[in-house]
């Protein structure tokens, strides 16, 4: 995989001494969902809207899939740092040797676009 994934599966598995044991942070950027929409409309020209809307109206357009999913983004809000306290470590973009450009959201939408599959 020549997109984000595939970029840090290879870094990992060409340093198995430095990464084994080690969790890979691999979000090299933070955004809202409004932000990464809003990247994938200037990137493949079409329009899009981002609509927030609460708990209970995503669970009653989704169902149960919604319900978990939803419990999902809830966590991500509530726990700002979800690295502290597990165990074994975090390696970072630049412990893998990954250089920040060309890396994120944009980027990756620029290559599936490039693939033809955007």
């Amino acid at each position: 995989m020549a997109v984000t994934p595939g970029l840090w599966t290879a870094a990992i598995f060409a340093q198995p001494a430095k990464s084994r044991g080690k969790y890979a942070l691999v979000a090299p950027e933070t955004l809202s969902f409004a932000e990464c929409l809003a990247i994938w409309s200037e990137v493949s020209g079409k329009r899009a809207s981002f609509v927030q809307c609460s708990f209970d109206d995503f669970v009653e357009v989704w169902g149960p899939p919604g319900e978990e999913f939803a419990a999902q983004l809830r966590w991500g809000e509530a726990v700002e740092n979800w690295t502290e306290g597990l165990p074994g470590g975090f390696m970072g973009m630049e412990e893998l040797g990954i250089s920040a450009e060309g890396v994120g959201h944009r980027a990756a939408l620029e290559r599936v676009k490039a693939m033809g599959l955007l």
